[in-house]
């Protein structure tokens, strides 16, 4: 058999690649080609499209929110220039500066009352009260597309956003830690001062704090640091198994505090569960390490209390049944009780915002009580509330009226489950229609009292 080699064959391989390069090339002009088509055809039905439904993209916030999307897949954004075809067609090519120009104009008009930083929701509402029949349209779809073109006047507009709130913030500068707590802060109990801050952060460096965030890192810090981790392991090194459970730690905590209500809250998660991890840790490590960590942790948890938050001097406990016989005996009084237990998580994590209620509204005839689930064996499930750790309902806070349950939220219901922070708990417990309803009764009854004298 004769082989191809030689020149001739080096002739012919090289013919052969050069007739695939020329065939790949007129595959790939006729694809251009045909996908150029397929633009045409698309551009023109855009075209027809815009001019048949000109009126709803201009009015409709919704309609143009949905069209500038289906623009943009293509590369192309009818609405933000004042120059080229989408611009004569439509006649909204400067829609998003002109509101940009809107922002900024309420914005300063606003800073001396806010302090640069105005809320999504009150933002649109004055934009929606500005000058001009375009206005009473904005979305906040459309102050997003608008504060981005005012990127090119630099980092004075932006949008920040704490907890599910977006927040535009008309200031230059970044935002610290403090600004950012100061408004979560906020965010959550619907007020802010200098005094609740001060308290909050004080409350993180009692002894309580301090010594379980050592406890809670004392893996990491025995891994480390230097000689001690010699001392202790083979090396200063991580293996696979610790990242592993580090990781896993983390994804819990976060995925358990993604509803959290507080700082404190967030932070008794987090050391439930890094303990959990470094007990295991220290276990694979030595035996002895393990036994040591979870004695060492037992006498934290027995000698260190939770620090206590303030709360009306007025507060009542109630046990064993003396909570029906309350309701029996006072029927003039609203009373607003918290079931709970000590060893719940949530209700821990309940208490300040719970103490924060019982002192704005506390009344002669509106009082506040905490009913221990654990010490009232059977009263909770009279009133419809399961006391079963497996279904999560604590804490639960009822408001009776004339001895009757007259408004109540859970911390789950129906599978649900319920942000308990002090805005949410004030309006859908009405908590202020209650304390209204306290203080007319105080104005009837006092008089009547004196007439009998």
């Amino acid at each position: 058999m004769r082989r191809n080699v030689g020149i001739g064959a080096i002739n012919k391989q090289r013919l052969a690649r050069e007739k695939l390069a020329q065939k790949g090339n007129e595959i790939a002009e006729l694809q251009l080609m045909q996908v150029s088509q397929q633009m045409d055809v698309f551009k023109k039905s855009l075209e027809e499209f815009a001019m048949k439904y000109k009126n709803e993209i201009k009015k409709n916030p919704e309609f143009r929110a949905r069209f500038q999307v289906m623009c943009s897949k293509i590369g192309v954004d009818p609405l933000a220039s004042s120059k080229g075809f989408w611009a004569q067609l439509l006649g909204v090519g400067d829609f998003y500066y002109e509101l940009g120009v809107q922002i900024v104009e309420v914005c300063l008009a606003t800073r001396p009352t806010n302090g640069g930083i105005i809320t999504m929701e009150d933002l649109v509402v004055r934009l929606g009260k500005s000058s001009g029949k375009t206005r009473k349209d904005v979305q906040p779809d459309d102050v997003f597309r608008a504060i981005g073109k005012l990127a090119v006047l630099g980092d004075g507009f932006k949008i920040v956003k704490v907890g599910k709130e977006n927040l535009v913030q008309s200031v230059p500068g970044e935002l610290t830690m403090d600004h950012t707590t100061a408004l979560d802060y906020s965010h959550h109990l619907a007020m802010v001062n200098t005094y609740a801050l001060k308290k909050t952060l004080r409350s993180l460096a009692t002894p309580y704090f301090v010594l379980n965030i050592v406890a809670s890192l004392l893996h990491p810090i025995s891994r480390f640091t230097p000689g001690l981790c010699e001392m202790i392991g083979d090396s200063c090194n991580l293996d696979f198994y610790e990242v592993e459970i580090y990781f896993f730690v983390i994804c819990v905590v976060a995925i358990k505090n993604r509803r959290c209500v507080s700082v404190e809250s967030y932070l008794s998660t987090f050391f439930l569960f890094a303990k959990a991890g470094a007990a295991i840790l220290f276990y694979k490590m030595n035996i002895q390490l393990s036994i040591w960590y979870i004695v060492l942790c037992i006498v934290l948890m027995v000698t260190v209390r939770t620090p206590s938050f303030e709360e009306s001097a007025e507060m009542k406990y109630f046990v064993d049944d003396t909570l029906p016989q309350q309701l029996k005996n006072d029927t003039e009084t609203i009373w607003v009780v918290e079931f709970y237990t000590t060893f719940s998580p949530h209700c821990n994590a309940v208490k300040p915002i719970f103490g924060a209620l019982s002192r704005e509204f506390t009344h002669e005839y509106m009082k506040f009580g905490k009913c221990d689930v654990l010490k009232s064996h059977g009263v909770p499930e009279s009133y419809g509330i399961s006391s079963s750790c497996l279904k999560t309902e604590l804490p639960a806070i009822i408001i009776f009226e004339d001895g009757k349950p007259a408004a109540r939220v859970k911390q789950t219901n129906n599978g649900k489950q319920y942000l308990m922070s002090y805005e949410n708990l004030k309006r859908d417990l009405l908590m202020q229609e209650f304390y209204n309803k306290a203080v007319e009764k105080s104005k009837k009854i006092k008089p009547e009292s004196k007439k009998k004298k």
